[in-house]
């Protein structure tokens, strides 16, 4: 937490926390008139803390508090708010984190992958090439979730 600058919190903050807040805030009437869903995506780090990761799992964790507060605000009204919470994905970031963690145990890359997943009852994640955000407009009878990925 010493290395983490006021500057770099704000910036994963920013990317991690504010963005789903401004979506979820701007498309909420429609979600409401819909009766749709919002899907966050969160991380396992939001319930599991790293080392050097202060800001990272901090605004997680705060991406799934967002969440709850949506489904209590809302839901009364019909809409379903959830948090998916998804383990390591290989990124470029994240194969950096394991070889970091590979060379502190004394194993090769697929080794720190397996340990860092070993809870997860999933097979590991790989990115897509999928936008940042989607959001569908249908017939006010089908359910459509709005993504708050980053």
């Amino acid at each position: 937490m010493l290395e983490q600058t006021p500057e770099s919190w704000r910036a994963v903050m920013s990317a991690n926390l504010d963005g789903a807040f401004l979506i979820a805030r701007a498309r909420g009437c429609g979600v409401i008139e819909r009766r749709g869903s919002i899907v966050s995506v969160a991380s396992q780090a939001a319930r599991r803390v790293g080392p050097r990761s202060a800001a990272y799992c901090t605004s997680k964790a705060a991406m799934v508090m967002l969440t709850q507060t949506i489904a209590v605000d809302f839901g009364p009204l019909g809409v379903r708010a959830n948090a998916v919470c998804p383990a390591w994905t290989r990124t470029a970031m994240a194969d950096a984190a394991m070889d970091e963690l590979a060379d502190r145990r004394g194993i090769d890359r697929e080794g720190a992958y397996r340990e860092a997943n070993a809870a997860v009852p999933a097979r590991p994640a790989r990115p897509s090439p999928t936008r940042s955000l989607r959001s569908s407009s249908g017939s006010p009878r089908r359910r459509r979730p709005i993504s708050t990925a980053r």
